[in-house]
């Protein structure tokens, strides 16, 4: 960790104050690791912590392990204001509610506002000398926010869901890759970003665009959740696989006896079904619907999701599909970053996304809340992201540079599948090893059972 030893009662009591603050019964030793590198680095305990800092860190951590905590709870405490760029609008004023409720105060500020409330962020922000500032790259650069900001002590530049600053912003999003000279106009403050897949290679491309030198540290959580179970079916004609997959597990007709299909039920719904454009996941909404009546299933909602919808119809639908226990929404991959639904237990792929960290970013969408999920791919003849045979779980973790001892769960390594977690926390999830990057050093950190020491016993009853 990055305090002198002197300072453990006090980062212990921090621990505990932000546990209040959250709402939260414990941390994991991911958050704990993250929050005393950012608030060492930003000077919250000396000089004597900033010199065990470096000019940045990049944090790899799967979906669900509580990522954006290990950055909000330091925003929330250090001595000035926190920058925190997200790369969709939507995800802007959830932030925001979270910080408010934590007593932290956050303003907004991006395109989609009004004329007045831009102004009026614009003028909170330059007056701003504790808090947080939440906006995405495109409005962060704009003349209007650059000059507000030379009045503001930034003391930590945060980007969230940093994968895909390589995605995007070699396209439609070049704001993204000049995230450097942000960082220079702000006096190059402490920059962490986040992410929860990226391979060794955009790893190393993308420390070298933010910090343009090997000064900076990596902490890297595997990839994997145990708790979902992935299966890939090869088929001739993927919308026709789905029908055949969704009559076989809700048509009382097909032969299931009425408590086989709850189960199943149970197992399957809420489910997301992401398609490749918007007019595949409307049509297909369309025709499952009519599908579903004709089978005389009523009791199973069903729709569709994207991009092109407006603000207010997303966030309904958002809510909506979270209260529906017996849902399936079909979406673009526009759900698949940042929208945080914890109950969701099926993630349906109608065609293998453009790579593997795509692929476990949506299949991440199932099973946040620790609970037995599944990722189902329909794989057309010809395609080969999944090649025949081998266990699915290692193939999707070795595009990422990681290995596993054991598959928790796929069609090729059937009967070790984990069917529960005790309070829906996935703690084996968590007994796989850290990676903390320092320079060009790696070192490998396995945790031991006291790095669960604030945990309830009976969360390792089956460990």
């Amino acid at each position: 960790m990055y305090v002198r030893e002197e300072a453990q009662g006090l980062k212990e009591r921090i621990f505990s104050s932000i546990c209040r603050n959250w709402g939260l019964d414990y941390l994991y030793p991911h958050q704990k690791l993250c929050i005393d590198y950012l608030l060492a680095g930003t000077g919250y305990f000396g000089e004597a912590g900033m010199a065990e800092t470096r000019n940045g860190i990049l944090v790899s951590l799967p979906t669900g392990s509580g990522k954006s905590l290990c950055f909000m709870a330091p925003a929330a405490r250090i001595d000035g204001v926190t920058l925190i760029l997200y790369p969709l609008n939507a995800l802007l004023r959830d932030q925001q509610a979270r910080f408010r409720r934590a007593g932290v105060p956050a303003e907004l500020y991006y395109g989609g506002m009004t004329t007045e409330e831009r102004s009026a962020s614009l003028e909170k922000i330059g007056k701003m000398q504790k808090g947080v500032i939440i906006s995405n790259c495109e409005s962060a650069f704009s003349p209007g926010m650059l000059q507000a900001l030379e009045t503001v002590s930034i003391r930590l530049l945060v980007v969230d869901e940093g994968h895909l600053i390589l995605q995007w912003g070699t396209s439609f999003r070049p704001s993204l890759f000049h995230l450097i000279q942000l960082k220079r106009h702000l006096e190059n403050p402490l920059t962490a970003v986040f992410t929860a897949t990226i391979s060794p290679d955009d790893r190393h491309i993308l420390g070298t665009l933010l910090w343009s030198s090997a000064d900076w540290d990596y902490v890297e959580m595997l990839s994997d959740r145990p708790n979902i179970r992935y299966r890939v079916v090869p088929c001739l004609h993927a919308p026709t696989a789905l029908r055949l997959f969704l009559r076989q597990r809700f048509d009382p007709s097909w032969g299931f006896l009425a408590e086989q299909q709850n189960a199943a039920d149970e197992l399957n719904l809420p489910m997301l079904v992401f398609g490749k454009t918007r007019k595949i996941c409307e049509d297909l909404a369309r025709k499952t619907e009519i599908w579903l009546n004709i089978w005389g299933i009523h009791n199973i909602s069903c729709g569709y999701y994207h991009a092109g919808l407006d603000r207010d119809t997303r966030k309904q639908i958002e809510n909506d599909f979270a209260a529906e226990r017996r849902g399936i929404l079909f979406t673009t991959k526009a759900f698949g970053t940042g929208v945080d639904i914890p109950g969701i237990r099926c993630c349906v792929h109608l065609s293998p996304p453009e790579n593997m960290e795509d692929f476990l970013q949506e299949s991440g969408r199932a099973g946040r809340d620790g609970n037995a999920a599944c990722s189902l791919l329909f794989q057309e003849t010809g395609m080969d992201f999944f090649p025949a045979g081998g266990c699915r779980r290692r193939h999707a973790l070795s595009s990422l540079g990681q290995e596993i001892e054991h598959c928790s769960g796929c069609d090729h390594c059937e009967g070790n599948v984990i069917l529960e977690f005790p309070e829906g926390v996935a703690v084996r999830a968590f007994r796989d090893h850290y990676r903390l990057r320092l320079g060009r050093d790696v070192e490998k950190r396995i945790l031991s059972r006291e790095d669960f020491a604030d945990f309830p016993e009976k969360l390792f009853s089956s460990i």
